[in-house]
């Protein structure tokens, strides 16, 4: 009698599993508007476009592209949370007006060179699912350099 309760139990957690599986998918891509997007708020050379997408977009733009495993639960949820977190952290597809927000723009772009600098973004689990989004010295320079002329142009602006 206890082995069939066990069996019914098991064999009910077995189809809300499946159907778990069968309803989850991650969502789709917010629509974006070309207006409000990064490159055409400020200058973006192409290798530092290359970079960011590289190693930021999944995750801090509405161009996530949604790994194979972004389909299983509990991953789903997980790489759901993290990437809403980082896209109201910072979203390259909805980036502030530098006229108009011009500490927001300036300050997101001095915690792209800071966080990378301290190795804390592309986080550690993504990198793990992720190897070729580990940027080098030489690609954290390079964005650090033009991150760093863009708060300055951002600020000049400011002052005129």
């Amino acid at each position: 009698m206890q082995r069939k309760g066990a069996l019914m139990f098991s064999g009910g957690a077995g189809c809300l599993l499946l159907v778990a599986l069968a309803v989850s998918r991650p969502p789709a891509n917010p629509h974006i508007d070309p207006a409000a997007r990064l490159q055409a708020k400020i200058e973006v050379p192409s290798q530092v476009d290359r970079i960011l997408r590289k190693a930021c977009f999944d995750c801090h733009s509405s161009q996530t592209r949604w790994p194979w495993y972004s389909q299983l639960p509990p991953a789903l949820w997980m790489v759901l949370r993290d990437v809403e977190k980082a896209r109201s952290a910072m979203n390259f597809s909805d980036w502030p007006d530098p006229l108009g927000k011009a500490n927001r723009a300036s300050g997101l772009l001095l915690a792209v060179c800071a966080v990378l600098r301290a190795e804390r973004m592309p986080p550690a689990r993504y990198l793990a699912l992720h190897p070729e989004a580990r940027l080098s010295a030489a690609e954290v320079d390079t964005i650090c350099s033009w991150s760093q002329t863009q708060a300055a142009h951002i600020a000049s602006l400011r002052q005129k």
